[in-house]
């Protein structure tokens, strides 16, 4: 039997190929559809076995093709769950090879920024939330919705003297509840000042601060980077709080935020809604 090799068709994000012993893994939005080029396959057929018992979450559809040495499928996510996709040879009946798909339902986080009192060095919240997004949104299915950057939060005098700030700190948490706590907002950041101990940012719950101080305006792509990482604080469950490859965006240290890369084990720590 030929190697049976798979790929994903357009979108790489949310694809993982096989290797370290593990199987190929493919992430499906819920209501979405994501293609896959299948190699070595022609006496294969396609079998969905689903963890809950319910195999209808997940429906393949194959694309007619001619003349062409590989076959082209596609996975389309009905219902949240986790699934395996088994490559079932027609010849003896048994499973030859099967790769994992997790189809997830969106989770739409809500932000409100606020600048912190004397902030000179502003950032464009739009291209933030942007780059954020494209993060986050095609490898895990998480999207940010802003309401837009206050820029003396709402109205309400920030209450520290302190030079940099904590949120384990319950005056400066509390301060900053009073500063900036949009009631459309389940998302609440702060940028402006510096955090205690050195650090780029910090959550606690549904507040999250960005020290930009350290910043230049030019380093929008490195502050986007923070809050891209501070989100998967806020939406995922720990431990672990950080994971450790060297390309993950949730690594604990970063020199240069290059690192946005969200592998299946980060995906599966995201609090979801259930349906």
């Amino acid at each position: 039997m030929a190697t049976i090799t798979v790929k994903p068709k357009d979108l790489v994000d949310g694809f993982e190929a096989a290797g370290g012993g593990n199987m190929p893994w493919q992430l499906i939005e819920r209501g979405g559809a994501r293609g896959l080029i299948v190699g070595g396959a022609g006496d294969i057929d396609f079998q969905v076995f689903a963890a809950n018992g319910d195999s209808r979450g997940l429906v393949v559809a194959e694309v007619e093709l001619y003349g062409m040495p590989h076959r082209e499928i596609w996975l389309q996510g009905h219902k949240q769950g986790l699934y395996t996709l088994n490559f079932v040879s027609r010849t003896s009946g048994a499973v030859v090879f099967f790769m994992g798909v997790d189809v997830v339902n969106e989770v739409e986080v809500v932000a409100a920024f606020y600048y912190l009192p004397g902030v000179r060095k502003k950032f464009n919240v739009e291209q933030i939330v942007k780059k954020v997004n494209a993060i986050w949104n095609r490898s895990a299915n998480v999207t940010i919705k802003s309401l837009g950057m206050f820029d003396e939060g709402l109205g309400q005098r920030l209450d520290i003297n302190d030079p940099e700030i904590s949120l384990n700190n319950t005056k400066h948490l509390s301060a900053l509840i009073d500063y900036g706590n949009h009631a459309s907002a389940n998302w609440h950041v702060y940028l402006g000042w510096g955090v205690q101990g050195n650090i780029p940012g910090e959550t606690l719950g549904s507040r999250t601060i960005i020290d930009t101080v350290r910043r230049k305006e030019t380093e929008l792509a490195f502050v986007s980077h923070t809050i891209a990482h501070e989100l998967g604080h806020r939406i995922c469950r720990a431990p672990p709080s950080h994971d450790t490859q060297t390309g993950d965006l949730m690594l604990e240290k970063t020199r240069d935020g290059t690192n946005n890369k969200i592998r299946r084990p980060r995906v599966r720590l995201v609090n979801r809604p259930t349906p």
